[in-house]
């Protein structure tokens, strides 16, 4: 909190990527186990692989790029500052919203989304994605 000017959003310097497999298998054998695979049939746990869950993601995204991060006094710790726009904006845009829904303007309401959320995009078919 002490890094914060206020409307700051905060990232962490996380390290380079770690398969959850490796992690798993570290975990077993750290743990007095072995793994119980194919080359180890008699271990004592075995790692199953169920495939994703809905709403489970493969990888994190994250909305900024490296050049927005900010240093702070600590040097795994950054900040980014998240683009905003005035309560007059955001009302002026959200009535356009709102009239396009009373009428069902899907057009209309495509066109505000596009022109003011930074990175949609519409798919092949005219839809968002």
């Amino acid at each position: 909190g002490c890094f914060s000017d206020g409307g700051d959003t905060f990232v962490l310097d996380m390290g380079e990527p770690v398969k959850i497999v490796d992690m798993a298998q570290k975990i077993i054998e750290l743990s007095g186990y072995t793994v119980k695979n194919d080359a180890n049939p008699d271990g004592d746990i075995s790692i199953d692989f169920v495939g994703l869950r809905p709403g489970e993601k493969m990888f994190e995204e994250l909305i900024f790029s490296e050049n927005e991060k900010i240093q702070t006094p600590h040097d795994k710790i950054f900040r980014v500052r998240e683009k905003t726009i005035t309560k007059e904006k955001a009302e002026i845009l959200l009535g356009t919203i709102k009239k396009g829904i009373k009428t069902r303007d899907q057009k209309l309401i495509l066109q505000m989304i596009e022109e003011n959320v930074e990175g949609f995009q519409r798919n092949s078919n005219g839809t968002s994605e």
